[in-house]
């Protein structure tokens, strides 16, 4: 390569050399320690040719956040689906006329127009699968060739090349085919040499716009000093100011994240790292399957709404034809500075994460965050609704045939989700023989067992389908299956907590003014324990039961009723009486407080349940 004098060299002479290894300024500058590349020899078969890079101690981070919107997860997805389509998209004139009249510009510009989608947001943004299949190989090079760019079939070889390298001792992937598509937006094509030298990636965005005096340039966000004079992408260089600004409102278009499952176990669940102008691929409709409204909670401390993610940027397992939202978010709402924010959110993520290494059948599946300028969120599969739906959608179970194996396997699935979140044990993936076998398990208390938080799923979650393990395949529950009556699902894991066994008791969890509390919640010490739940599950069984005897209106409304009229008389006119299931009394003797179960909860005849006696 042609030497400028100064000890660099001459960048636009990177077509010559293309195959070769290249070291940009700002690798050249990290200790040879921090560095390794492994390059193959330039050959005929280049698609099987991948740069290997190992990223220094210094630019590793958590493997379990992710950065680069989750480009190095699709790749990673189509080098393990060889049957993944490449064929050109086709689109008709109209379809191009409407996408903003680009008739007489470049072929490849008026395909990326035309693919260009609509967010839930009301933003723009080109679909991963169109992208992969508008920027190829042969259409790069035609582009390159209509730019009488030298060198136009290497280069493009490179462009849409998928490089390997190393990075947070996790294997990645990236090209350079976002780049390029948007340098074609922006009608800019022969900066790919730039882009090229200085080695930034696919992986490298989104750009940030970073300013030194006078000088404006781009850089890759994971750059914190300011690049030396030599460094392309500023103004002292080829670029102007306005191709700067340009590029960094072009980049989001194609930066819709790729949402994945995480790939090692360790991992069990990704976060990721997004900015305000990130463009969400959550396309309409944000219902579900009967229209019902996106919105399915608006509290003061989460909202949760459903969404439907575009199909090409997520590889969760979802049904097949399903019209409506496919996930629910869970947005943790900030309340005030100093209220625990980020506990809050680590607190549920660290519960859920606990049981992301197997499918579990009963308790709800955590996909996956994102936190966007500092406001986290969960992705879940979307649920139909909650137990309270479903007595609402079955209200006469008598009719359905199995109902009574449904119930029973119910119960029973419950129960065992609780006794695994009571007494969680984990495999850990690092040799732990050196600690005792008491360090890895913890007891874990729910806090808030009720209908509201026993998610019903009409189908079987799709991450569940073809899973033995999740859902055994036995003559009693294909039986229980057939009843048509859904599956339920463990979820709200807000208040849980997990301790070490010696500490399991005199936990203070906050369930006070619930009705399924346990009567030891009302204690001025509240000492916590699995009992709590032990005490709901039981409220939540006899409640079940009662549906099944006497339907959604003896459990909705008779239950309820005739459990606030065993309440003492209050005082307060209007007042029926608080819902619960126990009455609180004093020993007038000894002082001493004590519970019993309400008299209407326990009687054998249950005449409350058809609207009697109240």
């Amino acid at each position: 390569m042609e030497n400028q004098g100064n000890g660099t060299f001459d960048p636009r002479a990177i077509h010559q050399f293309v195959g070769q290894p290249i070291i940009s300024q700002r690798e050249s500058e990290r200790a040879a320690s921090d560095i390794r590349f492994v390059i193959e020899p330039a050959n005929e078969n280049r698609d099987a040719q991948n740069v290997n890079y190992v990223a220094p101690v210094s630019e590793q981070s958590n493997p379990s956040t992710i950065y680069d919107r989750g480009n190095s997860e699709r790749l990673r997805d189509n080098c393990q689906d060889h049957a993944r389509g490449s064929e050109l998209l086709e689109f008709s004139e109209s379809e191009v006329a409407g996408a903003g009249g680009w008739l007489d510009a470049p072929e490849m510009v008026k395909r990326l127009y035309a693919a260009l989608e609509v967010s839930k947001d009301g933003k723009d943004f080109l679909p991963i699968d169109k992208l992969e299949a508008i920027v190829t190989k042969e259409a790069v090079e035609q582009e390159l060739t209509r730019c009488r760019i030298p060198n136009a079939s290497t280069l493009a070889q490179d462009i849409c090349l998928q490089h390997k390298f190393q990075e947070s001792y996790r294997t990645q992937y990236t090209s350079y085919q976002k780049i390029f598509a948007i340098l074609v937006l922006m009608d800019e094509v022969q900066y790919i040499s730039d882009f090229l030298n200085q080695r930034i990636r696919d992986s490298d965005l989104p750009l940030k716009e970073h300013k030194m005096g006078s000088t404006t340039c781009l850089v890759a966000r994971h750059v914190e000093e300011n690049p030396s004079s030599d460094y392309l992408l500023q103004t002292t260089k080829a670029w102007s100011v306005q191709n700067i600004l340009s590029f960094g409102d072009q980049q989001w278009k194609v930066c819709a994240p790729f949402f994945a499952r995480a790939e090692n176990l360790g991992e069990k669940v990704h976060l990721y790292s997004l900015s305000t102008r990130d463009v969400l691929p959550f396309v309409s409709p944000g219902t579900d399957d009967q229209d019902n409204p996106q919105y399915l909670y608006q509290g003061t401390f989460s909202t949760v709404r459903r969404v439907k993610i575009h199909h090409a940027h997520h590889n969760f397992s979802v049904h097949r034809g399903n019209p409506g939202a496919d996930f629910v978010v869970k947005e943790i709402i900030k309340v005030s500075p100093s209220s625990g924010y980020r506990e809050s959110f680590a607190q549920e993520v660290h519960a859920l994460k606990r049981f992301c290494q197997r499918n579990e059948r009963y308790i709800i599946k955590l996909l996956a965050t994102y936190e966007i300028d500092g406001t986290f969120h969960l992705l879940f599969p979307a649920a139909d609704g909650n137990l309270m739906n479903h007595w609402e959608e079955y209200s006469s179970p008598e009719t359905v045939p199995n109902s009574a194996l449904w119930l029973v396997q119910e119960c029973l699935g419950i129960a065992q989700a609780l006794q695994k979140i009571h007494k969680f044990t984990y495999s850990p993936i690092f040799d732990t023989s050196f600690l005792a076998p008491a360090d890895q398990s913890s007891r874990g208390i729910h806090g808030d067992i009720k209908p509201q938080n026993i998610l019903w799923f009409k189908a079987l979650p799709g991450h569940l389908q073809n899973d033995p393990a999740a859902t055994p395949q036995d003559h009693v529950s294909e039986k229980a299956s057939s009843s048509g009556l859904g599956y339920l699902q463990i979820s709200d894991f807000g208040t849980v907590k997990f301790h070490r066994y010696i500490s399991m008791r005199g936990n203070e969890i906050q369930v006070r003014g619930n009705t399924y509390r346990a009567p030891e919640a009302d204690l001025p010490e509240n000492l916590g324990s699995p009992a709590l739940d032990v005490w709901a599950y039981g409220c939540l069984c006899l409640e079940l039961i009662t549906w099944y005897l006497r339907g959604e209106k003896g459990v909705c409304e008779n239950f309820p009723k005739a459990r606030q009229a065993d309440e003492p008389r209050s005082s307060i006119e209007g007042y029926g009486g608080e819902d619960k299931f126990f009455i609180a009394k004093t020993n007038w003797l000894t002082g001493r407080q004590y519970s019993i179960v309400k008299p209407r909860v326990s009687e054998r005849e249950a005449p409350y349940m058809d609207g009697s006696d109240v």
